[in-house]
């Protein structure tokens, strides 16, 4: 049976434009929203507890409230804690609070030297990047932030990333790792030559992962791949050569860069080796999330794709996901709006030049896809679905058609009903046609008689696209966002919850649901199918010694269980949750973790009866540091001539560098450069630099670096 996808991308563009619009005026919100172009791939992974959550109550995620103007343009944001970082052209350094998400204030700002346009916050500092090379901004107090340190790069700083006491920043035609351990003080340790242009930068693990232009004479690479576990001494270890890219953004064992006309994703399971698994094209590029004029809208069955634009129908062969071809093409002076495939036939809604109505296609030979029958519809067709012999097509002002469709090469309308305002799109599933309305909200349409359909009822929620699958209804709308309704009953259909998103159209197939946004793509699963549980609120606390954890949920009949798992750095516990009746759940967390202090990730699950867990909501709580962090004890014996016995004490895990220096401050021997576990203990050093080769006798500090700062001790070698 084929997969019906109908889609209307009317409105799309000019609410794409206005976006974009934002972005170049310097708004806050234009700037995330430009982010969330460029990495639309990947934004599943970066927004935890959002649309991506299984059996979620959307209502509590992803709010588009407010927005911040800024003095010039805005190029890149970053956020820490309660304040946002906005850098651009013209703007500096722009601090932001954002504890009152409708209302967000700047609160402090910092000329920086030239235009900048990349940022990056760790801890108390902003690092940022622009024309002049990395400037290192002391933002303890965000109300006046200082510029502390800089280093000068000849080709700028296009993109910088922190891990640990290193920034890494693409520039020019440079990899350059700078050493952050002294802000005041920023240290180029490493540059390497990149083929090209670096334009940006992503570090995962003992990895960095360089996006690069990829054409420099007869050499080529797009995607560079970077050992790191010595900063200091980065090893080239692969490449991805097919295109140059723009973008990059890691997570698992994928890489995703932003190229000219996408989003390649690249398999990086093998950092020796990365190769493209999958590509995804997007209109107009997504370097600069540019919009096309064209509205396209795509329907898919069986191994083509039938794609709708402003000049026809395409069609492309999807048998193999990773290498779509184009197959065929029917040329059309109307812009293609909605698109149904049924059978042998694809079913179009065409508007253009003053005329609007129904067309079908023969694709039983996809390469050469003759016209077949057409009709002329009242209003504007910009939307449709098919359903048996009958045609559904969602006309503007003049309602819902239904259209015979017994001998496609004839046509004829047999039912119209006049929605309450406009028919925007449509799907049908049994004997009911559920129709979108940009200011009417989903009408359900009784169509058991095609002759003689007649409207069963309403809800009010905008829209311009809706799909229906297993008793659920869902409506995408630009302002209203993704609704989900239940119409078990489709004389009285229920609002459940929904999602302030820029949504545009929407598809369901299996557990999944498929979202155009303004943004891009997102994939969300759909409400589960037998015991329904909708999450409606999800809150951490402080409580004593212990963490508190509450959730309210609206569900269903039938059983299920919670689990709920708590984070730091990676390292996972579970929190017990007692057998409670619900709606409302309360946990404590008193694991001794707790007392380390730092972010506390806590994850809500939920399972069916024999079935698999599934991520309800995540959270993370801050809190404050119960155990002091680690310290440097002094060194013995002292003078030392054979060996130096370094001891220290870490009242919490952390990661530590520990170094020494001669009296000029140049670094002669690391000792250690790792994760310290709460206790303590002593390092051995033997006296020896880095080649292995003893040191002369003199007098030599000693240096730990941690999260909080540095501490030193002096120590003299004698003979």
């Amino acid at each position: 049976m084929p997969t019906l996808v109908d889609c209307c991308f009317t409105g799309a563009s000019s609410l794409r434009r206005s976006d974009a619009t934002s972005l170049q005026s310097g708004s806050l919100v234009g700037v995330l929203l430009g982010l969330a172009i460029l990495g639309f791939a990947v934004q599943s992974m970066w927004w935890s507890g959002s649309a991506v959550a299984e059996c979620i109550d959307y209502s509590g995620y992803m709010h588009w409230v407010g927005s911040a103007d800024m003095p010039g343009e805005a190029s890149d944001v970053a956020v820490s804690g309660t304040h946002a970082y906005v850098v651009g052209r013209g703007s500096g350094l722009q601090v932001v609070d954002i504890t009152n998400a409708k209302n967000p204030q700047i609160v402090g700002s910092v000329s920086t030297q030239r235009d900048v346009f990349s940022v990056a916050v760790s801890g108390t500092h902003a690092y940022v990047g622009g024309y002049s090379g990395l400037q290192v901004i002391d933002i303890a107090n965000p109300q006046s932030p200082q510029i502390m340190g800089s280093v000068q790069l000849p080709a700028g700083a296009y993109d910088v990333t922190v891990s640990g006491t290193y920034a890494y920043v693409a520039g020019g035609t440079a990899l350059h790792v700078i050493d952050i351990t002294n802000p005041q003080s920023p240290e180029i340790v490493w540059s390497g030559f990149i083929i090209g242009h670096a334009y940006a930068v992503a570090v995962s693990g003992t990895h960095a992962y360089v996006a690069a232009s990829w054409d420099y004479g007869s050499l080529r690479c797009g995607l560079y791949v970077m050992d790191i576990t010595n900063p200091r001494s980065p090893q080239y270890v692969g490449c991805e050569a097919t295109q140059g890219y723009y973008g990059v953004a890691v997570s698992g064992n994928y890489a995703y860069a932003i190229a000219g006309g996408g989003v390649a994703v690249i398999d990086i399971t093998n950092p020796q080796n990365p190769r493209i698994v999958g590509i995804v094209s997007t209109p107009g590029g997504a370097f600069s999330g540019a919009v096309s004029d064209t509205h396209d809208c795509i329907a898919v069955a069986d191994t083509h794709a039938y794609v709708g634009w402003y000049g026809g129908l395409r069609v492309i062969d999807i048998t193999n996901p990773q290498s779509p071809q184009i197959m065929g093409s029917v040329r059309f002076s109307s812009g293609v709006y909605g698109v149904a495939v049924a059978g042998t036939y694809a079913y179009m809604a065409a508007c253009g030049g003053g005329d609007c109505g129904l067309h079908v296609i023969d694709v039983t030979n996809p390469q050469s896809p003759p016209k077949m029958g057409s009709v002329n519809t009242p209003g504007y067709g910009s939307g449709v679905a098919v359903a048996g012999t009958y045609a559904y097509v969602a006309g503007g002002d003049s309602g819902l058609q239904v259209i015979d469709i017994t001998n496609p090469e004839s046509p004829r309308i047999v039912g119209s009903v006049a929605t309450l305002g406009y028919a925007q799109n449509v799907a049908v599933a049994g004997t009911y046609a559920y129709v979108a309305g940009w200011d009417s909200g989903l009408q359900v349409i009784d169509v058991t008689n095609p002759q003689s359909p007649r409207a069963a009822g309403s809800v009010n929620t905008p829209g311009s696209g809706v799909a229906v699958s297993g008793g659920y209804a869902y409506v995408a709308g630009s302002n209203s966002g993704l609704q989900v309704i239940d119409v078990t009953n489709p004389q009285s259909p229920q609002l459940l919850s929904g999602v302030d998103t820029p949504a545009v159209d929407v598809t369901v197939s299996g557990t999944y649901a498929y979202v155009a946004t303004s943004f891009g793509l997102q994939i969300a699963y759909a409400q589960c199918p037998t015991v329904p549980v909708y999450l409606t609120s999800f809150a951490l606390s402080r409580s004593d010694n212990a963490v508190e954890i509450r959730w309210t949920i609206r569900k269903g009949e039938g059983g299920g269980e919670f689990r709920l798992s708590a984070a730091r750095i990676e390292e996972w516990w579970d929190i017990p949750v007692d057998a409670q009746a619900g709606p409302d759940f309360v946990a404590f967390d008193r694991s001794p973790e707790l007392a380390e202090g730092g972010d506390i990730v806590y994850r809500l699950l939920f399972r069916d009866p024999g079935q698999a867990w599934i991520v309800l909501a995540e959270q993370s709580i801050a809190l404050g540091m119960v155990r002091e962090p680690a310290r440097l004890l002094a060194p013995y014996p002292n003078p030392a001539n054979r060996r130096v016995v370094i001891p220290f004490s870490a009242g919490r895990g952390e990661r530590v560098r520990l170094t020494v220096h001669d009296v000029a401050g140049r670094e002669v021997a690391c000792v250690f450069d790792g994760s310290l576990r709460p206790s303590s203990g002593q390092w051995i050093w033997t006296l020896e630099d880095a080649r292995g080769v003893k040191l002369a006798a003199g007098v030599y500090v000693v240096r730990l670096a941690t999260e909080y700062g540095v501490q030193t001790r002096k120590v003299v070698l004698v003979e």
